[in-house]
């Protein structure tokens, strides 16, 4: 694409400091999975249905060079609901958490979810950028997830026949750290305005998983810029655990970001 005369070029995010707030509608339902390290006699089976809290967010820009960019960015996604306890396989009790679950029971389930990604935006063509429209950057992540959740079955009997109790809830959390690769494109429309997209995403044979990806339209003006636009997030925990989660999060946002003088 064209050079932009230097009196009509966007003053890109890239190479500036900048404090971004965010509000995220997203409605994700994880589903939990029996792992491999699960007893043979043991289902975990369950789902996390209902309404999502509001997920906000913050990503924070420091310059990295001329162009380039190390964003750290963070989210807490929070949501809870109800459901009730499949019916396992034959000679399989439902255990989630160390709760016994009977088929059908009634059951309160919650979750939240925490992402932080430590980003560097490189620029990787044109080079030199001479005011070029199109821009294009590699994207070097480590990224740190972490998901807690809990079930309960509030009307399930607490002792068996015999008077010996039975736990009836449960609540755990799984986290990793795992690096994570991408693309980004920029296109600078006009002085004000702006198109981004990017994605990234990382996973080996039968463990965690993790890929995210975004686009907006920015417009800014003076200190400060307005985005607006959709992102997604997946993400699996390692089925080599007893249990093991996994959902996607898509969802639109809107975004304002500062750029102190």
């Amino acid at each position: 694409m064209k050079n932009i005369p230097p009196e009509q070029i966007y003053d890109t995010s890239d190479g500036f400091f900048s404090v971004k707030l965010l509000y995220w509608y997203t409605q994700p339902t994880p589903a939990m999975f029996t792992g491999r390290a699960a007893d043979i006699n043991v289902d975990s089976t369950t789902t996390f249905p209902g309404k999502t809290k509001p997920t906000p967010g913050a990503e924070i820009s420091v310059p990295a060079g001329k162009n380039n960019t190390i964003r750290i960015s963070y989210f807490r996604s929070l949501g809870s609901g109800n459901t009730t306890a499949v019916t396992p396989p034959t000679n399989k009790g439902e255990v989630i958490w160390g709760a016994n679950l009977n088929p059908g029971d009634y059951l309160a389930n919650s979750y939240t979810i925490q992402n932080v990604k430590i980003s560097l935006d490189y620029l990787s063509w044109p080079f030199p950028l001479n005011n070029r429209r199109f821009r294009l950057k590699t994207l070097w992540e480590v990224q740190y997830t972490n998901v807690k959740s809990a079930v309960s079955a509030p009307f399930a009997p607490i002792q068996d026949s015999s008077g010996n109790a039975i736990q009836t809830s449960g609540s755990g959390s799984d986290w990793f750290i795992w690096p994570s690769f991408g693309l980004g494109a920029e296109v600078m429309a006009s002085k004000h305005f702006r198109f981004e997209v990017k994605g990234s995403g990382f996973a080996l044979p039968h463990r965690a998983t993790i890929w995210d990806t975004e686009g907006f339209l920015a417009y800014k003006s003076g200190q400060f810029e307005i985005d607006l636009g959709g992102k997604a997030f997946h993400f699996k925990t390692s089925p080599r655990r007893p249990e093991y989660l996994r959902a996607t999060m898509p969802g639109a946002y809107i975004g304002i970001r500062w750029y102190p003088k």
